[in-house]
């Protein structure tokens, strides 16, 4: 085989029509893509003049890209691109563009992306599906099989939703909200037997849900429990509040309701099922969290939860159970975060945990659990939301590098809103920032510009921070989003200060504010104005949050308001919101919610 058929082609067809294929003088057919719109959203073709088709790949130092002018049956085809080898993978990436007024691709009106794809010489031609949609939009996941908008079976709050290296995402468990219940979280409600079992899939190849599967479900109904997600595609399931196993004079009999520190793990297809594990974990835990740590041994490092009155952590793997263990400062917690950090010069991650609730007070603290040496570093908690604590609040983990340097701009981790105390009626609308350049959270946070808790939050492809829904004050449930954006703003500034007696130095802070300069490190050689490009965070928030006159980003509302969802991440770059109460703004009158939204950012 010659060295140009060491290139593959990819043929996009369906919304684009079809072509005869690629030139197989010259190279392989590797790749195929559908592309098709949304069961419920606007034609996403509508205004469209130019398509644009990208193949997408971290190996890849320049990206693929064919521009055609677009008339309906139009076809398009970008051929040389490098096949796969070891881990690497391909995604296609599919744009609409409307004509500026040269006649040329003006403005982005459509986007939709495939699953990433090995793509090897020799292997036959893959279709991959694109749901494309317009930016900056909600719509409903829709099947590529059979075009339909697709739903889950159960409505739940409680439940875990987890990505899978096998392109699934996997929905377990949870519960209903009894009657004379707000959130199914009080007290008084944890002894209703509402917990479900039901496990739920997606397929992110076909954006279809998978039929739900007797021998997939849960052996227990649990709600507040964990799930994290492996590499060979399984998922574990730790701990929560639900249906136990008990022994009484009968043998054993399943009793409904309590903690629980039984493990389970979902097996991927073909297996395609769920059962419990021999090693639980060392107690029973709910509200706790679980964060993979070594993926090579599958250690879990397992934080709070605890219902004994105490706090504790511990280490667990699949084969051997607990391996380690230790108090946490505080006491118990629970429905904090827990973060995955790596440090360089360390060679295992730390953990930073912040913020949850006792049953009595809500924490206010953050301390980092270092696996290197198991310590425990606390941090100063009144850095943090000014000393009050918060509960159900959201955790975004954000790092951009410079592709041209390797270095990185910034490296900073967001806690966002939550409850600040442990009736959750009173939501914050605090956004802290903890820069890991400094060790040190940042004296300027952004505030969102609502209060809400009970929401969700995920990280997107660009790095911007996706935020929607909650409940708000007065215990109203909210259907406004709010994104934050992270990017190196480029302005003008002096940055040395020139004095009376023509010296250049920035050694005065005061006095350089005070001229227009700013201090910088190693001296100064000049004190002409120079372009100076420093992080910057911004916030974006839908215009039903605009003051009276006020001039307000353009960012959509949800379709429904919604709280208690879930929202994770796609690979094909799509947020995608699951589960949760809502269909309306008055906390009680809200109802499960079966609809999978997508997000399409800009």
């Amino acid at each position: 085989m010659n060295g140009l058929r060491r290139s593959l082609c990819v043929l996009v067809l369906g919304a684009l029509g079809l072509l005869a294929g690629c030139d197989d003088d010259a190279m392989s057919l590797g790749l195929a893509t559908q592309v098709y719109g949304p069961a419920d959203a606007p034609d996403p073709f509508l205004g469209v003049a130019f398509v644009a088709i990208s193949v997408e790949g971290d190996d890849l130092n320049v990206t693929p890209t064919k521009v055609v002018p677009y008339t309906p049956g139009s076809s398009a085809e970008v051929d040389a691109v490098p096949f796969t080898s070891g881990d690497s993978k391909r995604r296609v990436v599919v744009e609409g563009w409307a004509a500026g007024p040269d006649g040329q691709p003006g403005y982005l009106v459509s986007r939709g992306a495939s699953v990433r794809a090995s793509v090897v010489d020799g292997s036959p031609t893959q279709t991959l599906s694109v749901l494309l949609a317009r930016i900056n939009s909600f719509f409903s996941l829709t099947s590529s099989v059979t075009g339909t908008a697709q739903v889950l079976d159960v409505g739940r709050i409680g439940h875990t939703t987890t990505t899978t290296p096998n392109g699934e995402i996997v929905v377990a468990g949870g519960r209903t909200i009894p009657l004379n219940s707000i959130s199914g979280m009080e007290s008084t409600s944890l002894a209703d037997p509402t917990y479900l079992a039901s496990v739920e899939v997606i397929d992110e190849v076909s954006n279809s849900r998978q039929i739900p599967l007797v021998d997939k479900n849960l052996d227990l109904e649990r709600a507040w429990h964990t799930a994290t997600a492996l590499r060979t595609g399984q998922v574990i399931f730790t701990g929560g509040y639900g249906t136990a196993i008990v022994n009484d004079l009968n043998g054993p009999v399943r009793s409904c309701c309590q903690p629980l520190e039984t493990v389970e793990v979902y097996e991927p297809d073909p297996a395609r099922e769920t059962g419990a594990l021999a090693n639980n974990i060392s107690k029973p835990r709910y509200g706790h969290t679980a964060t993979l740590v070594d993926e090579d041994t599958f250690t879990i490092l397992i934080v709070g939860g605890d219902v004994d009155g105490t706090g504790t952590y511990e280490l667990w793997e699949p084969y051997q159970g607990t391996i380690g263990w230790g108090n946490l400062p505080d006491g118990p917690r629970r429905f904090h975060t827990a973060t995955l950090m790596d440090i360089p010069g360390l060679a295992l991650p730390v953990v930073m945990v912040s913020g949850g609730e006792s049953d009595t007070n809500t924490h206010a603290s953050s301390f980092i659990i270092n696996l290197n040496d198991g310590q425990i570093v606390n941090l100063d908690p009144y850095a943090m939301t000014n000393g009050l604590g918060r509960t159900r609040h959201t955790a975004a983990h954000v790092v951009s590098v410079d592709a041209a340097s390797g270095q990185t701009k910034y490296n900073w981790l967001y806690l966002i809103g939550g409850y600040t105390d442990v009736a959750h009626k009173n939501p914050t609308s605090a956004v802290d920032v903890y820069d890991l350049a400094t060790n040190t959270f940042r004296s300027d946070p952004i505030p969102l510009r609502v209060p809400r808790g009970a929401h969700s939050t995920v990280v997107l492809d660009d790095g911007s921070v996706f935020t929607s829904g909650g409940v708000g004050v007065g215990d109203e449930v909210l259907d406004s989003i709010e994104i934050i954006h992270e990017y190196y703003k480029i302005e003008t500034q002096w940055v040395c200060c020139q004095y009376a007696n023509g010296q250049i130095a920035a050694v005065d802070p005061d006095l350089c504010a005070q001229q227009g300069g700013i201090e910088v490190d190693g001296g100064c050689t000049s004190s002409e104005p120079q372009v100076v490009a420093k992080p910057t965070i911004d916030l974006a928030y839908s215009s039903t949050l605009c003051a009276p006159g006020e001039t307000c980003p353009i960012v959509p509302t949800m379709p429904f308001p919604r709280f208690g969802h879930h929202a994770v991440l796609s690979d094909r770059g799509t947020a995608v919101l699951l589960g949760g109460y809502g269909g309306s703004a008055a906390i009680d009158q809200t109802s499960s919610e079966h609809a999978i939204t997508l997000y399409n950012p800009n």
